[in-house]
């Protein structure tokens, strides 16, 4: 699974470290379904700034309050406040530090598929067993309609030590294949059964049901799988030799296929994109800058650790990439001197977390 789900949605914009307010949107005689996509896909679906955030969440007053605010912008939290915004429900969110930061950073990025549980259902004839499978079945393929240029399998392999256990996993991943394609039994997600909470005890008065089962998010759209090898050929970059002639060039494989599983079909908008900023890795100049603008960047930390994995995959990298970093968040939010150098220590601080800790002898 890879690094961000929510974060380019319009939908669930959200401002990292301080406020959200998600409003409501003019109800047109459009589907909901299909007046929410063109939301997100005109020019008033980019996620407004920070500022524009903080000032329509400090412009709430008692005559005009929010229909809920999501307190945490974790995994849970940026799905319930997606939830109810396409719900057309007035939607505050607040999060003390960044998305993802707290325990959801923790997780694996592993959607679960359930076989341990479908054997229980069938061993021990246990219906609650079978209803976790197609829960966690139903999850999945909503993140595999809703964001596919941000999932893909993941082949397993499976030790068998007799013929018998050739047998006994075949048929049990069978049946699994089986229950995996039926999908027989729709089960509501977390974030829905939040929000279907608050309607009920708030006595709220959405426009709409839950679309979020069939909404694709930014760069979802027109988004194959091989996009990639479009983006590779048909994006001409200028690079200097070192005599100082320019000759164009083409895109590297490695970087056309991170640009189109983490941004999908938006990565084929702009083709000003720098160098690499660490060797080996194909995370661009570019990105920082799109991040500050469109995913509440606001940090060094913020970009290393939760826009790309690259603190968590290769902490020296992180450390050589980390003073172009700053450079271009600096540049993007006009910080002085001070702010630079207190980015510095901050980042180099957290970076030195992921250092193997080495054990003295007893």
């Amino acid at each position: 699974m890879q690094r961000r789900f929510l974060l380019g949605s319009a939908a669930a914009a959200a401002a990292a470290a301080a406020k959200l307010i998600l409003t409501r949107e003019e109800n047109n005689n459009a589907a909901p379904l299909e007046s929410v996509k063109e939301t997100i896909l005109s020019k008033n679906g980019l996620t407004p700034s920070r500022a524009e955030q903080t000032s329509a969440l400090s412009a709430t007053a008692p005559d005009r309050p929010l229909d809920l605010l999501v307190i945490g912008g974790g995994a849970t939290g940026s799905g319930v406040a997606l939830d109810a915004a396409t719900r057309g429900l007035r939607v505050g969110l607040v999060e003390r530090d960044d998305f993802s930061s707290g325990s959801s950073s923790r997780s694996t990025k592993l959607l679960h598929g359930g076989v341990r549980y479908l054997e229980k259902a069938v061993f021990n004839l246990d219906y609650g067993q079978l209803k976790l499978v197609l829960h966690a079945l139903e999850e999945r393929n909503r993140v595999m309609q809703n964001a596919p240029h941000m999932c893909r399998p993941l082949p397993t392999l499976t030790p068998c030590y007799s013929w018998f256990d050739v047998v006994y996993y075949w048929a049990g991943l069978k049946a699994y294949d089986l229950v995996a394609g039926t999908r027989v039994l729709r089960l509501s997600s977390m974030a829905e059964d939040a929000v279907d909470a608050a309607i009920k005890h708030g006595n709220l008065k959405p426009s709409n049901a839950c679309v979020t089962s069939h909404l694709p998010i930014l760069g979802a759209y027109k988004w194959e799988p091989s996009s990639f090898t479009t983006l590779a050929q048909s994006c001409v970059r200028m690079k200097r030799t070192r005599n100082g002639k320019v000759i164009p060039g083409t895109m590297d494989a490695s970087v056309a296929k991170h640009l189109s599983s983490s941004y999908g079909s938006m990565a084929e908008q702009d083709e000003n994109l720098g160098k690499r900023l660490a060797h080996g890795y194909p995370y661009l100049e570019a990105e920082v800058a799109y991040c500050v603008r469109n995913e509440y960047c606001e940090s060094a930390i913020d970009f290393i650790a939760r826009r790309t994995r690259l603190a968590f995959l290769d902490v020296n990298a992180a450390a050589q990439a980390l003073p172009r970093i700053i450079q271009v968040l600096a540049t993007e939010r006009g910080w002085n001197g001070e702010r630079l150098e207190r980015e510095r220590m901050d980042a180099e601080g957290f970076l030195q977390t992921f250092k193997t800790v080495k054990m003295l002898p007893s």
